[in-house]
């Protein structure tokens, strides 16, 4: 019976075929969650570093009011470092994107 044989190797592969891709589903899946827990710890990370950055200005902004009794220099000096502030605050956006672009890329990569 050629074609019983031929038949029971087919289902065979079949059935073979059907768990390779469930293990590749649950592959996926665990990177899936992996990434999820990944980018939820990142925006927990960046509402901590934003809460920091609000009372970093806010404490520039109240010294700034002080300021209107100390001299020009002075009042200078504070403004070079609120912008220092706003280049950190920015670098520190670039630094997060970059890490969530390169975390998708190694679970994409890893995927495909």
């Amino acid at each position: 019976m050629p074609n019983g044989n031929n038949t029971t190797e087919w289902v065979t592969k079949l059935q073979d075929a059907l768990n390779q891709l469930q293990l590749s589903s649950a592959s996926v899946e665990l990177k899936i969650d992996q990434l999820k827990d990944s980018v939820e710890k990142l925006d927990i990370a960046m509402q901590e570093l934003k809460s920091i950055t609000n009372n970093q200005e806010t404490r520039v902004v109240l010294l700034e009011e002080k300021t209107a009794r100390i001299p020009e220099l002075l009042g200078e000096d504070l403004a070079l470092i609120k912008a220092q502030l706003k280049t950190y605050q920015r670098f520190l956006w670039l630094v997060a994107g970059s890490v969530v672009g390169l975390a998708l890329k190694m679970t994409l990569g890893s995927v495909g």
